[in-house]
């Protein structure tokens, strides 16, 4: 379904641009940013400073949101469109209270879902692009997952809490699923704990992310995520804690 600016979006030549603040104040050069993106040659630098400027570590102001139909509509031009559905589902995931309506932030989260979920279909995509795009699948029901799953799922651990001692979690992807520790295993290994994955999934985004990691012939990704709906003894007070709810409470 080929992609239009819905009316309420922004106009690239709208001189409104150069009025919303960022992270370093005007940005004189983001409508030749946007503009970029519809060219081939032009796309990936363009996206590179709309991650360093527009979205800084994170940050999302009017502007950042403002920036996703576009990022989202230059997905109709692109070869590899993954680096634009981690975007726009990052600041999406991430977004708070703005000015931009909502009919618009609607488009975008409906689009984003639709697009990473025919992404993820497609084959042929590297376990940091399964789970980026997994990422923006669930931000429609799950948007604190969705950020936390971009930022750190790749890396080499997610960070718990457990919600009855309030000590730190270390969940730690395996081969076999995820383990957890009350010490850094980068430390000590040794302390890593197997976390036995639930007989059922009990959680509607657990269970989405896991059907739709194996739709990306990506198992390991899947049994690793079906253990987020795990009920494990925490590894420092030993009371059994839901990892999910770990996660969400860091």
């Amino acid at each position: 379904m080929p992609l239009t600016l819905p009316p309420e979006a922004l106009p690239i030549g709208a001189a409104r641009w150069a009025e919303l603040p960022s992270s370093f104040g005007a940005l004189p050069k983001l409508t030749s940013w946007l503009a970029g993106l519809s060219h081939e040659d032009q796309r990936a630098q363009s996206m590179e400073q709309l991650w360093g400027y527009v979205h800084h570590q994170g940050d999302v102001y009017d502007l950042t949101l403002w920036t996703v139909p576009h990022v989202l509509l230059a997905t109709e031009h692109a070869t590899d469109d993954t680096d634009l559905l981690a975007y726009a589902a990052s600041v999406l995931a991430q977004r708070e209270e703005s000015a931009v309506p909502e009919s618009l932030v609607a488009w975008c989260v409906d689009n984003v879902v639709r697009l990473a979920i025919e992404r993820l279909g497609s084959g042929g995509l590297s376990d940091e692009d399964v789970v980026a795009l997994l990422a923006a699948s669930v931000v429609d029901v799950d948007r604190a997952l969705a950020g936390r799953l971009m930022l750190e799922f790749t890396g080499e651990e997610l960070m718990g809490t457990c919600p009855v001692c309030e000590s730190e979690i270390y969940i730690w992807p395996t081969d076999e699923g995820l383990a957890v520790s009350s010490d850094d295993p980068v430390g000590k290994p040794s302390a890593l704990r197997p976390v036995d994955a639930p007989a059922s999934l009990t959680t509607p985004s657990i269970r989405r992310l896991v059907s739709l990691a194996a739709l990306a012939g990506a198992p390991r990704i899947a049994e690793q995520l079906q253990c987020l709906d795990a009920r494990t003894p925490c590894p420092d007070c030993g009371e059994t804690v839901h990892l999910l709810e770990a996660v969400r409470a860091y």
